[in-house]
């Protein structure tokens, strides 16, 4: 299949009549799965046992120890502020 931009596509669909944009935006319509739809389908997956052997992420990642003071996080917050002038003048040279 060729590829088509987004706006030759639009174009394309400007051409159309009345009936065939019509007919158009009810097979676009119907290629969309409503919320409803999605919610069927993971009620079906659960009911299945699709997710019964999941092994919870719960504190998977956490890290031990303390949590930064409000200095730590500032200055942290700092040196991203100031990592793309350092780069640029990395770029530079």
């Amino acid at each position: 299949m060729a590829e088509m931009t987004f706006d030759q596509i639009l174009r394309a669909a400007r051409q159309l009549s009345p009936a065939q944009k019509e007919e158009l935006i009810r097979r676009l319509r119907a290629d969309v799965l409503t919320r409803e739809q999605l919610i069927g389908e993971l009620e079906g997956l659960r009911a299945a046992g699709a997710f019964a052997d999941l092994a919870s992420l719960k504190g998977q990642f956490a890290r031990p120890g303390p949590l930064p003071d409000a200095d730590e996080v500032e200055g942290y917050l700092r040196s991203l502020n100031s990592a793309w002038e350092q780069d640029l003048d990395g770029l530079a040279e």
